[in-house]
C-alpha cells in the first residue's frame, strides 16, 4: 500500500446501517471467549443432565428447558435487546448521527465534524470488523467508530488492509 492520503470521504451513519452492524457484532463477540466458553458449557452441561435423565427412562422438563433456552436467548438478544439498542444509542446520540469527513494514510486515520477533528494512530486501534456495510473500528473492546463502506468505495478494502498490515486484529 502506497503512502498516499485517501480521502476526504465524507459520510453519515445510517440508524438501520447501526443495527445491523450492531447484530454482526453481537454474533461474533457470542462466540469468542468468554462468553462462547459460557454458552458451550450450558449446552454440555445441558446434554449431561438428558443423558442423566435417560438413565432412568425419564425426562426432565428442566433438562430439556436448558438446551431450548439458549437458543431462544441467542434469538432474543440479536433480534430483540442488540437492535433496540443500536436504536437507542443511535437517537441519544447528536454527535453519532452527524456528518463526518475521515482521511487516511499507511499510519494513522482522521476523523472531522462540526465537532472537532482527531486523528488516531492505526496502531492504537484494538481491532477492525467488516459488518455489512459498515466497518466498526474499535479503539477498545466496547467503543467502536461506524463508517459506512459505500462512501469509500474500493478504499474501504485499502483501509482494512492497512490497519491489518499495523496488527489490528480483525474480528
Amino acid at each position: 500500500m502506497s503512502a498516499a492520503m485517501h480521502g476526504p470521504f465524507q459520510f453519515r451513519v445510517e440508524e438501520r446501517q447501526l443495527v445491523k452492524a450492531g447484530r454482526k457484532a453481537m454474533m461474533k463477540r457470542l462466540f469468542r471467549p468468554p462468553i462462547g466458553w459460557l454458552l458451550w458449557l450450558i449446552v454440555v452441561l445441558g446434554a449431561l443432565l438428558l443423558v442423566l435423565d435417560s438413565l432412568d427412562g425419564a425426562f426432565e422438563l428442566s433438562s430439556i428447558t436448558v438446551l431450548v433456552a439458549v437458543p431462544i436467548a441467542i434469538a432474543l438478544v440479536n433480534f430483540w435487546l442488540v437492535p433496540w439498542q443500536m436504536r437507542r444509542q443511535f437517537r441519544q446520540s447528536a454527535a453519532l448521527r452527524d456528518e463526518f469527513t475521515l482521511s487516511f494514510d499507511d499510519e494513522a486515520i482522521t476523523f472531522a465534524g462540526k465537532r472537532g477533528t482527531t486523528t488516531i494512530p492505526l496502531v492504537e486501534y484494538h481491532a477492525v470488523m467488516e459488518a455489512g456495510e459498515v466497518i466498526l473500528l474499535y479503539q477498545t473492546e466496547a467503543f467502536f467508530n461506524a463508517v459506512p463502506t459505500a462512501p469509500l468505495g474500493t478504499a474501504a478494502d485499502e483501509l482494512i488492509e492497512a490497519l491489518r498490515v499495523k496488527g489490528v486484529k480483525q474480528l
